[in-house]
């Protein structure tokens, strides 16, 4: 899926691919069990585009590791390979990036072991040094209901006022 990150950007959002219904609807974070809106207090019932005006208000830009990927089901941990997003440019077009939020914790593991170390490890590089990995807003996460809100929390409530 398209990025929806620009020059403004100052925080990215990164997963390792989209479940297939947010694939089917070309709409980060539109599987209902997700909690993405939810963690950020963003009202779920709001169109996407509201959604994604919001976040580029406060200059949050969501974009996935995988360009691409094979899979069976619609699990990340279903994932049997797939392409990487070029991050080669992701410096020079998003200039204010402050920080890399990875939409789940384990997602830089889970990279190496579908394309290898030296692969991930380019890109880390290139994205830089404030990276952090939080529980994942997946309905497969749900087993960490309350420390998933506490860390995101912890990263979005109190830097920004996402509930206007």
């Amino acid at each position: 899926m398209k990025s929806t990150i620009d020059k403004n950007t100052k925080i990215l959002v990164l997963g390792i691919y989209p479940s297939r219904e947010s694939e089917k609807a070309n709409k980060y974070y539109s599987n209902k069990g997700n909690r993405f809106w939810e963690l950020l207090e963003i009202d779920k019932n709001f169109d996407y585009e509201k959604k994604k005006r919001i976040l580029k208000k406060y200059g949050i830009g969501l974009w996935d590791m995988f360009e691409s990927v094979k899979r069976k089901g619609s699990a990340d941990n279903n994932i049997i390979s797939g392409k990487l997003n070029d991050f080669n440019n992701i410096r020079k077009k998003c200039k204010n990036l402050k920080l890399i939020i990875f939409n789940g914790k384990g997602i830089i593991k889970k990279c190496k072991k579908i394309v290898g170390k030296e692969k991930v490890k380019e890109i880390l590089e290139v994205l830089g040094d404030d990276m952090k990995e939080l529980y994942s807003s997946s309905s497969a996460n749900n087993g960490q209901t309350e420390e998933r809100k506490k860390e995101w929390k912890k990263f979005f409530k109190n830097k920004f006022c996402l509930n206007s």
